[in-house]
């Protein structure tokens, strides 16, 4: 079984759970590739993001799907194909847990590497 992330982006949002004020989206799809079959999945989970370093991921306010399953492995077309639905797809899911993803405001991950020096 091989497991990849295909895409990953962070965004501004809005979500309550759990009494916590969420204003960070994560948006991720995954591929799964086992003996000749080829899944897609899309994760959108909301995050406190209550600083612009804090990227702590909870799981508590978390939605996934599979939004492709059949026979074959990864191919450019489908994955084109699926990116023309993507947002789509994912604003379903946050409206779910009664969220809002801000597209036109993507996050910057705080370079790790820049505070191990």
């Amino acid at each position: 079984m091989t497991i990849t992330d295909v895409y990953k982006s962070f965004f501004t949002g809005r979500c309550t759970a759990n009494g916590i004020i969420r204003r960070g989206a994560a948006v991720i799809v995954t591929s799964v590739y086992d003996e000749g079959r080829i899944s897609y999945e899309l994760l959108v989970n909301f995050f406190p993001h209550e600083n612009d370093r804090d990227m702590r991921m909870t799981s508590d306010c978390a939605a996934a799907k599979t939004i492709f399953a059949g026979k074959g492995r990864r191919s450019k077309k489908r994955e084109k194909m699926i990116f023309e639905t993507l947002r789509e797809e994912a604003d379903s899911l946050a409206a779910g847990l009664e969220g809002q993803i801000f597209w036109d405001s993507p996050i910057t991950v705080p370079d790790t590497q820049e505070e191990a020096r």
